[in-house]
């Protein structure tokens, strides 16, 4: 049977402490950005263009997994973001809807970590 200790108690509740504020700045919108956006994750590599179609120019491109913010859809399924300070466009085909850790998750992560430092 474990103990649970002052020094382990923090240590938990640090490590909690550390994983809402992370998921929390993946949600909550920063400042400056527009009021309406989309979380997506690329789901191949993606190219960035300077124009809602692939016959604009290519100024960046997202690995395959990342999570972007979008602040617009255009008519032809490709979303607007902001790309080291330039407007760029992402195809809506490279790209699937953004799913965030339940809290439920988070915690069987952090008690599993918990376990690991006892």
């Amino acid at each position: 049977m474990h103990v649970l200790t002052l020094k382990s108690s923090k240590k938990c509740m640090a490590m909690l402490l550390v994983i809402i504020l992370a998921v929390s700045v993946l949600i909550l919108p920063k400042s400056g950005e527009a009021a309406t956006t989309y979380k997506m994750t690329t789901t191949v590599e993606s190219n960035i263009r300077t124009g809602d179609s692939v016959k604009y120019a290519i100024i960046g491109y997202y690995k395959a997994g990342t999570t972007v913010t979008f602040n617009a859809k255009t008519k032809n399924n490709w979303y607007r973001i902001t790309y080291k300070g330039k407007v760029g466009y992402v195809s809506g085909k490279c790209l699937a809807p953004y799913k965030a850790q339940s809290f439920t998750t988070l915690n069987v992560e952090a008690k599993k970590t918990f376990r690991q430092e006892v």
